[in-house]
């Protein structure tokens, strides 16, 4: 309601008068978009920060399981160098286990 006791409408408010309601709303929308912006910038930022954390995470782990499947590896082959005749009469045997199974 204004002062003299009427109701005001939209079309009652003079966009061009200086210091008016309608000011106030357009320095209150900049101010809105501007943060946005910047929120959206941040959440942006946020996202590349972690997705480079995971990145470096997931290089982690494939070097760990690269290092330990070198390792049962290496562990492999001195078993074989150790006990070659064993090491034979185990392939044998897994193969033979292999074939069964596979005509069943």
């Amino acid at each position: 309601m204004s002062s003299n006791g009427t109701t005001m409408n939209a079309s009652d408010i003079d966009p061009a008068a200086p210091g008016t309601e309608y000011d106030t709303l357009k320095t209150d929308v900049a101010s809105l978009r501007e943060d946005l912006r910047a929120i959206a910038e941040d959440i942006g930022k946020l996202a590349k920060s972690t997705s480079a954390h995971g990145v470096d995470k997931g290089k982690e782990y494939a070097s760990m399981a690269t290092d330990e499947v070198t390792k049962a590896r290496t562990a492999a082959e001195e078993k074989v160098r150790e006990y070659p005749l064993s090491s034979v009469g185990i392939a044998f045997a897994v193969g033979a286990l292999f074939a069964t199974l596979r005509q069943k």
